[in-house]
């Protein structure tokens, strides 16, 4: 993120906030790390990503202000949103540009976060079945990926071929 001038460090910043949110929703092939080459800088207004941002920043504001109610769920999205902006290369560039494992401090946040807004909209039973079968498919993911940590070559193999234009997946594989 070294590299962009700064309003597109911030877009790219944001639109790699949006790739994180994507891999919560969908966390189908994560890798411990990727690179520039997975993760195009914006440099041009003209990006269609900085559409996508705007999408998301309005999502998130929304989301926001419909939690706002509860005191609960205002602290819980501060400790989710507290270590996320450290990595998220919001404030300040770092020294990765995305990797999943850095999201590991904010899971347990979000996790009770959604739990809370689940318990608090009372949602119908058809809702709620929906939940039960995400939550159940959420594990088996979980189980799967947690999988590929028993050890460091599952782990870099994993990587390799999650994200196989990164570097430092292809040096410690």
């Amino acid at each position: 993120l070294a590299h962009p001038a700064p309003p597109g460090w911030l877009a790219l910043a944001l639109w790699v906030g949006g790739l994180y949110l994507i891999h919560l929703a969908l966390p189908l092939n994560l890798s411990p790390d990727y690179s520039f080459r997975h993760i195009i800088p914006i440099h041009r207004v003209e990006d269609v990503r900085i559409f996508g941002v705007f999408l998301l920043l309005l999502g998130l504001g929304l989301l926001a202000w419909r939690l706002s109610r509860s005191p609960v769920s205002r602290w819980l999205a501060l400790a989710a949103l507290g270590p996320f902006l450290v990595v998220s290369n919001i404030p300040m560039p770092i020294g990765t540009v995305m990797a999943d494992r850095l999201l590991y401090l904010s899971m347990p946040f979000l996790s009770i976060l959604a739990a809370t807004a689940a318990e608090r909209w009372r949602a119908s039973a058809a809702t709620r079945n929906f939940l039960t079968a995400c939550l159940i498919v959420m594990a088996i993911l979980s189980m799967r990926q947690s999988s590929f940590w028993l050890d460091e070559l599952r782990l870099w193999k994993h990587a390799a071929e999650a994200a196989p234009l990164s570097a430092k997946a292809q040096a410690n594989y």
